[in-house]
Parts: C-alpha cells; structure tokens; sequence
C-alpha cells in the first residue's frame, strides 16, 4: 500500500493555520495535519513521522528547539513562518533541515504551495539517491514505516466512523418530513450505516492489518493474559504503535484522565509494577 505524503502544521494562529492548510491542500498527494499546541506537534510527529513540519507560533524558537530534540527523523525538513524581527534570531541544530519564510508572505496564496512542493521534491530525491547505492531501509526502518502507516490507517478508520455517525443523524433529522415510502428508505439507509459502523466489524479491520505488521502479538497477549477485554486489547495494540494518550483516548473515545485510569487497571491486570513502564512490557511481548 503506498504511503502518501503528510504535513504535521503547528500554529497557534487560526486565521493563519487556515491560510497555511489551504496552501498544503493545493498539493497533490499530501495529507495535512494540524496541532495549536507544541506537545500536540510534538506527539503528532512521533506517530506520524510527517514528511514535513510546518511551524508558526508566537514563540518559535522554543518551538524549533523542542522539535528538533524529539523529533526522532533528523532528515525531516521543518519550515518556520516567521515575523520579521525573528529573521536573524532564529537558532537550530547544523544536522537539522529548516526553512524560513516570512509570515506575512502566507497570505499570498501562491507564494507557499510551490516553495512546499519543492521542498517535499528534494527530500524524495535524497530518499531515492541514498537507497540507489544500496543503502535500503532497515528493518527498524520499515517497523517504523509501517506503524507510520498503520497509525494513518487507524486514525482513517476513526474519521470516518465519525462522518457516518453524522450522516445517520442528518437521516434522523428528515424522518419527520418524509413521506411513508420515503421513510423506509431513510430507516433503511440509516439502519445500513448503524450496521457498518458497528465497532466490532471496524476492530475486526483493526486486527486484520495490525496483524501483518506484528504477527501474533494479539494471539500472545491474549494467552498470557486471558481476562483482558477488547478495549484492553485495543490500549495495548495502540501502546505498541507508539500513540499518545491522547490519540488514544480519542480513538478509545475517552478524556485524558480516563486514559490513565484505563492505564492503571491495565498494569495491574498485566501484574506490571506501579513505577514500571507500560510500554516497555507491551514491547517485549
């Protein structure tokens, strides 16, 4: 399956990120991210590994700084939409990629698509050069790639379970006009999308793809722990994949503070000690 490009765009500018957003979806192939807090990018990143990073906050050198120390890909370049008195101020790694364009130049609807498009050019051309001299992914790599994708693929799924939740409840609303005949084709329809957005045929889904990217891990967690539900299953499926807790608590459809209570009931399911790691255990399953 192939990977498209994506975007991760911090900014703390709605006006702005709108501006920003629309420039990123006049190119071809590329999927837009965004985030109005610097954590927010910071995580966003990590799961994703965006092929670029777009940031425009008050505080950018703060911003840049962070990035560029948890930012895992050295090699992804980072555009920074600057204000003029940040021109020469500006500070980052000598290893680190990063382009700066005036803010006041976003706006312009043709002044940053085509210097993005050319950015994204150059780092598939580096990418092709270094795997013709033999120099192919690792296969740490390709985990990574491939969680990339998967990650994609289940914040994918999530979005579109929202849009049919929607879409049926727009049906709901017209029942009351409609005619007899018209009805029943309302509730029929209606009734259609309740049963394929049902959450078990979308966890069957889940499985079937996260399966080949980590074989029998599901199977092997299962039989060490047989007393865990499906949303248990499903926490440590996404810990594996690296999410954060609040990618997770959004797909699990929970706040913060019930991602780590579901967090503490799952150490001690697992027999897994209070100051251990979560993560490290899921890991060496």
């Amino acid at each position: 399956m192939k990977d498209p490009n994506s975007i991760l765009i911090g900014c703390d500018d709605n006006s702005v990120l709108y501006s920003i957003v629309s420039s990123v979806k006049g190119l071809k192939q590329v999927n837009c991210l965004t985030a109005s807090r610097m954590l927010d990018v910071i995580n966003l990143a990590n799961v994703s590994l965006p092929s670029m990073v777009i940031l425009c906050f008050k505080h950018n050198q703060e911003a840049l700084s962070s990035l560029c120390t948890l930012l895992p890909k050295a090699n992804v370049p980072i555009v920074c939409l600057i204000q003029s008195h940040e021109s020469n101020r500006l500070k980052w790694p000598k290893n680190r990629i990063v382009f700066t364009y005036p803010i006041e130049q976003v706006v312009k609807g043709s002044y940053l698509a085509p210097r993005l498009q050319s950015i994204l050019l150059m780092a598939d051309s580096k990418s092709e050069s270094q795997n013709s001299f033999g120099r192919g992914p690792s296969l740490a790599q390709q985990r990574i790639s491939e969680n990339k994708s998967l990650s994609r693929y289940v914040m994918e799924l999530e979005q579109k379970k929202e849009i049919l939740k929607k879409v049926r409840s727009q049906l709901c609303l017209l029942f009351p006009e409609a005619k007899d005949q018209m009805r029943q084709k309302l509730v029929s329809i209606a009734n259609t999308i309740k049963v394929a957005n049902n959450d078990q045929n979308h966890w069957e889904d889940f499985k079937m793809y996260f399966e080949n990217v980590s074989p029998s891990f599901i199977a092997r967690l299962s039989a060490r722990h047989p007393g865990l539900t499906s949303k248990d299953i499903k926490y440590c499926c996404y810990l594996l994949m690296s999410m954060s807790n609040t990618d997770i608590g959004h797909l699990l459809g929970i706040n913060l503070e019930s991602v780590r209570t579901h967090k503490y009931r799952l150490k001690k399911k697992l027999h897994v000690q209070k100051d251990a790691s979560l993560h490290h255990y899921i890991k060496s399953l």
